[in-house]
């Protein structure tokens, strides 16, 4: 992962055009050997809003090691994920991207994750994939997780973990980071045995000036 995907993830992301059309073609490196380009979709369909699609697209379509594609829920539902390594799922409404998507929808994005597809999800793309009983509107079932309501705005202290840090390359583990009414994750007491995943950060605090709830300690 390089810097600029560093900085993508540290300082929340960004995306908007077309659905379907592809950015990027496999390049060649200087001895002549393909580059293998990680095959991305980002979901501009409905339920995502704000600026988070435009800037997801403006940065990944940089990115010399991403062959992008933007997908919308007919996209989804007919299997475009089966030719992607990646789906980047901006922030909006969860429980709208959930209705648009649709039962077929949801179950081909879980499928994709079971068989290795990597899920970028900030905000309401994170909410896509936690525990439906707390709120049946908004998740799918992938994490054991609900959302805890969102805390307003305000500039947190993040602790990375040592797998957040090696995942990330990063030296340091503690991070300034921009939030915006996102989810605040509680662990749920459901368990999904096909659900695997590693935490690489948690909320650490106040940073910079008051509005971090005591509750968002560790989260």
């Amino acid at each position: 992962m390089n810097s600029m995907m560093k900085s993508i993830w540290l300082a929340g992301a960004a995306a908007l055009v077309m659905a379907g059309c592809t950015t990027t073609q496999p390049t060649e490196t200087a001895t002549g050997a393909t580059k293998k380009l990680v095959r991305t979709g980002v979901y501009v369909g409905k339920g995502p809003y704000g600026s988070g699609c435009c800037e997801w697209v403006r940065m990944l379509n940089q990115a010399p090691e991403i062959s992008l594609t933007l997908l919308d829920e007919e996209a989804v539902q007919n299997g475009a994920l089966d030719k992607l390594d990646l789906l980047v799922m901006p922030g909006g409404s969860s429980p709208a991207i959930k209705r648009g998507l649709g039962t077929n929808g949801t179950e081909r994005i879980k499928a994709f994750i079971r068989k290795g597809g990597g899920y970028l999800g900030t905000c309401a793309g994170c909410c896509l994939l936690m525990d439906p009983v707390y709120d049946p509107s908004r998740g799918i079932g992938v994490i054991p997780f609900y959302r805890a309501g969102s805390k307003g705005q305000t500039k947190l202290s993040v602790k990375l973990t040592p797998a957040g840090q090696k995942a990330l390359g990063l030296s340091e583990n503690i991070y300034g980071l921009r939030y915006s009414h996102g989810p605040v994750l509680e662990p749920s007491t459901n368990k999904f045995p096909e659900s695997k995943f590693e935490v690489w950060g948690v909320n650490n605090g106040d940073f910079m000036k008051p509005g971090a709830k005591p509750e968002m300690m560790g989260r």
